[in-house]
């Protein structure tokens, strides 16, 4: 397979700085809005329709994330340090697990049992958002046959394979409803991570991906607003759209993917690259923050609480981790890889 030099693919690499700390606030803001897009029957409308176009416009933050990663592991060249990179993916997971697990004990008061412990852990039931490492958890440890696989096809050959595995992933999750676990969890995503080094080797052209991006964001709200009001929020329909798998966000991630590689010559300041190897650890600590502040009483106007939640979990998050990275022990439940970054 046809692959640019490595020096050009660094060049372009450089540009995924911002986009994952752009991807990085907009996890946040997608968490935050979750809240309010189940209070559909509980707040006004155009309150609701402003929380609906925030989450439909974040939508291709993990997707991006994981493109990120395939971007950056999937070269020839990098193969040799993946079992690093792989050990310190399973010590993060285990030790969020197990962080995450007592916070419920503590903040919930439910029964810590072994047991319970164990099922959650394999099933993703802890948090909400530790399944993403169960996701680099999986391609990292497939990372050498995955490199392998989309190397030895034609650039044509690989697009089609990663667009295949995300199709079948779309018409898996909209015709059924499977339970996933720690081994199962990285399987869909597969493609996104093939495309994230596809796009980063040789970026795919798209025309106007601005304007695209846009009447994704808006077909996902209109479409979603649709089936809520059809179905009623709790339905198992309602959210469809926002799947990760639903051809408008594959679209949407293509096009942020594209927007950042147009900025490629960019050089990132010291503070983004800083705040960029905080990403992760901003990822893995802001749910706890943030549940923390959605039990505070701060407005009875969604759109003043929701502003305030969103500011408040995104300058905790950061500083907390701003904290712990400066701690050589603490600073190694926050980061993929082993030395902090300066931001001086």
């Amino acid at each position: 397979m046809s692959m640019l030099a490595s020096t050009e693919i660094h060049v372009r690499l450089s540009s995924l700085n911002l986009l994952r700390n752009i991807a990085c606030c907009a996890v946040i803001t997608l968490h935050t809005s979750a809240e309010f897009i189940y209070a559909y029957d509980a707040i006004p409308h155009l309150q609701w329709w402003i929380f609906n176009i925030l989450d439909s416009a974040t939508r291709w933050a993990v997707p991006v994330f994981v493109m990120i990663s395939g971007a950056t592991n999937l070269a020839p060249g990098r193969q040799e340090g993946y079992p690093r990179r792989l050990s310190r993916v399973l010590f993060l997971t285990i030790f969020w697990s197990c962080a995450y697990y007592c916070f419920r004990i503590f903040y919930y008061g439910e029964e810590a049992s072994p047991r319970k412990l164990a099922q959650k852990f394999f099933y993703g039931d802890i948090i909400y958002h530790l399944y993403f490492l169960y996701i680099l958890a999986g391609l990292y440890a497939l990372n050498p046959v995955l490199s392998a696989a989309i190397n030895a096809l034609s650039r044509r050959a690989a697009l089609l394979a990663s667009f295949g595995v995300l199709t079948a992933a779309w018409l898996v999750f909209s015709l059924t409803s499977p339970r996933q676990n720690l081994i199962t969890w990285f399987i869909p995503y597969i493609g996104y991570y093939w495309l994230g080094y596809l796009c980063a080797s040789q970026p795919i052209r798209i025309r106007t991906p601005g304007a695209i991006l846009l009447f994704c964001i808006a077909l996902i709200a209109v479409i979603t607003e649709r089936l809520v009001r059809e179905y009623g929020i709790n339905s198992g329909n309602a959210l469809y759209m926002y799947s990760y798998f639903v051809p408008t966000t594959v679209i949407a991630t293509l096009c942020v993917f594209s927007i950042a590689t147009d900025y490629s010559a960019i050089r990132p300041s010291k503070m983004a690259r800083y705040f960029s190897s905080l990403t992760l650890g901003i990822f893995l600590v802001h749910p706890a923050i943030l549940i923390l502040m959605q039990n505070i009483s701060i407005s009875d106007n969604a759109l003043v609480r929701g502003a305030a939640i969103l500011s408040a979990t995104f300058i905790l998050s950061v500083l907390s981790c701003a904290i712990l990275s400066a701690t050589p022990l603490l600073g190694k439940t926050i980061r993929p890889y082993a030395r902090p970054v300066n931001p001086y």
